[in-house]
């Protein structure tokens, strides 16, 4: 069997494909960090310190959390959240455009208006 020997055009070609990937891989981080932080300033996490009596014009589900547009043209995020009751449905189960969703500052409970029910669910803290 012969062996195999790299030659120094093998080794230039190696370097040339692993700074090409080195490359694409800082653009890709980029690309997800700035999309991140322009997610973020449009839909600004909703917190204990907020509060809102609104109707939702818009929801659009993310993985962990719902991006909410209200008829005030406030947009939040609202964070999967513990339901205060195991028989009511999960909040991305029931919340659709025409919900009114309520909660007074410095409280961590919203309460959601949907099909003539009330529903109670706790913020989840984030971090």
């Amino acid at each position: 069997m012969k062996e195999q020997k790299y030659t120094s055009d093998d080794e230039k070609n190696m370097f040339s494909f692993l700074k090409l990937m080195g490359i694409g891989l800082a653009v890709i981080v980029s690309i997800i960090l700035v999309s991140n932080y322009l997610r973020k300033r449009e839909y600004p996490d909703l917190v204990i310190l907020d509060s809102l009596n609104n109707v939702v014009d818009d929801v659009r589900l993310e993985r962990g959390s719902a991006l909410v547009t209200f008829d005030s043209k406030k947009k939040y995020r609202i964070f999967w959240i513990l339901k205060s009751n195991s028989v009511d449905p999960h909040l991305v189960e029931i919340i659709t455009v025409g919900d009114l969703i309520s909660k007074e500052t410095n409280s961590d409970t919203l309460t959601i208006k949907h099909e003539g029910r009330e529903y109670l669910y706790f913020l989840k803290e984030v971090e």
